[in-house]
């Protein structure tokens, strides 16, 4: 039960970061942020810390909501888990 909340919360938590930056990037044109399901992608990435680097955001609010992304992602994937 408690890795289906896990899951569960990482995907919420994916969509959300994910939508975010496509909110914010798409409006400044970035090249590879031109579709919520690319977003997805980068945010996919993001989370799992492999870091492709093929898509990355460009604008000071989507540098810091990347990094806030990674580093929430990070704390939550290697802290134990306590429900």
């Amino acid at each position: 039960r408690a890795s289906v909340m896990a899951i569960f919360v990482i995907l919420v938590a994916l969509v959300l970061c994910s939508a975010m930056l496509y909110v914010v990037e798409s409006d400044a044109g970035t090249r590879g942020f031109d579709s919520i399901l690319s977003a997805l992608w980068w945010g996919s990435i993001t989370i799992t810390t492999v870091g492709y680097g093929d898509v990355y955001p460009v604008t000071a609010a989507g540098k810091a909501l990347g990094g806030i992304t990674a580093f929430m992602e990070c704390l939550y994937l290697h802290y134990p888990q306590v429900f």
